[in-house]
């Protein structure tokens, strides 16, 4: 197989033999290659060297203004495109270089490459097709004193709405890094619902250390706009019960279903996934607690395509601020994952939280 590395070329410079361009994107097969990102991507002197390799993975810089560089690494072709796609808010595709064409037009600079060194930002093995959002206090590039950083690849920026602070729970004798709830405060992001609407086929996961609230909390939400968060794509309820409600769609009536019931003084990895509801027909729901085989549990009653949703919202909704407990982690996939991969993210994120 050819290897194939791209980059971001600087204007004035020639393209090499055996390339084509899109844009100010440049695609090269030559194993031999080894290529320097251009000084007018805004990598400063922050800029990595990205050498191929005849080897079955990539990795990929992204230049973030000021000199910050994110760095992913997918581990198939098939991953790559699904990096590119979700990264542009498309899904057109599943040529590599209709993929890559898709990404030129966007304001951050990427440089791919096959081969280079494991990835950084994100955990060896955590399944990235479809993955859209993804911030975890266990992941230094991810939790910050101010802002929960999205490192899926979109460079999310969800910002502090009031007063949350870090927070630790105990998991045996230690004790895991989270955002502990008090109901002043939660998490706010600004997205494009080309990336992230959760009204097509999604999965949602959060890690959650559950102290069991005496009144009924929104957890996760989309934000309404022109309806209710509940009404359109989706709102999650935690419940005084420890267990999670869940909403989608409007007419004639809105979806509900139940997550599974959390164990109190715990962290649980709480999952959902859903069929789209961007179509008449009716919506299907799932559900998974730490890592086990989704089991269904949905009730459809609307038979109208839904509005998508707004901002993404963790600890805040329809329902008021979370007040007890504490989220760790929050990932966002527009997919519906299978038994194998929700097993492999438990695999992946629960040992972080003292789950095995």
């Amino acid at each position: 197989m050819s290897t194939l590395s791209i980059r971001y070329k600087k204007s004035d410079e020639p393209l090499p033999s055996g390339s084509v361009r899109k844009q100010n994107l440049s695609i090269h097969v030559n194993p031999s290659a080894s290529y320097i990102i251009g000084s007018d991507t805004g990598l400063q002197t922050n800029r990595p060297v990205l050498k191929s390799a005849a080897v079955q993975d990539y990795q990929i810089a992204e230049s973030r203004g000021n000199g910050s560089v994110g760095f992913y690494s997918p581990q198939s072709t098939s991953e790559l495109v699904q990096f590119c796609n979700v990264t542009s808010g498309v899904n057109l595709s599943s040529s590599v270089e209709s993929a890559l064409n898709h990404i030129s037009t966007l304001d951050n600079y990427y440089a791919i490459a096959q081969g280079g060194a494991s990835m950084q930002n994100i955990p060896a093995n955590l399944p990235i097709d479809g993955l859209g959002v993804y911030v975890d206090c266990t992941n230094p590039d991810s939790y910050d004193d101010n802002v929960w950083k999205d490192v899926s690849g979109n460079a999310l920026s969800f910002s502090k709405v009031g007063s949350i602070s870090k927070g630790t729970f105990p998991t045996g004798a230690a004790g895991k890094p989270a955002w502990a709830f008090n109901g002043s405060g939660y998490f706010q992001c600004t997205i494009d619902p080309r990336t992230v609407n959760m009204g097509g086929d999604c999965t949602l996961i959060m890690m959650v250390y559950c102290e069991t609230p005496s009144v009924r909390k929104t957890i996760f939400e989309l934000g309404g706009g022109p309806y209710s968060s509940y009404e359109q794509s989706i709102a999650c309820t935690w419940e005084t019960s420890n267990t999670i409600s869940y909403y989608s769609r409007r007419t004639d009536n809105y979806d509900y279903a139940n997550m599974d019931t959390m164990t109190a003084n715990s962290w649980n990895m709480m999952a959902l996934k859903m069929s789209t509801g961007l179509t008449t027909t009716a919506r299907t729901g799932f559900r998974s607690k730490n890592g086990a085989a989704f089991s269904s549990n949905y009730v459809s009653r609307s038979d109208t395509a839904l509005t998508i949703g707004n901002n993404i919202k963790i600890g805040n909704g329809y329902a008021g601020t979370c007040t007890d407990g504490g989220i760790g982690a929050v990932l966002c996939y527009n997919k519906m994952l299978s038994d194998t991969e929700i097993a492999k993210v438990y695999e992946v994120i629960g040992p972080a939280f003292g789950l095995s």
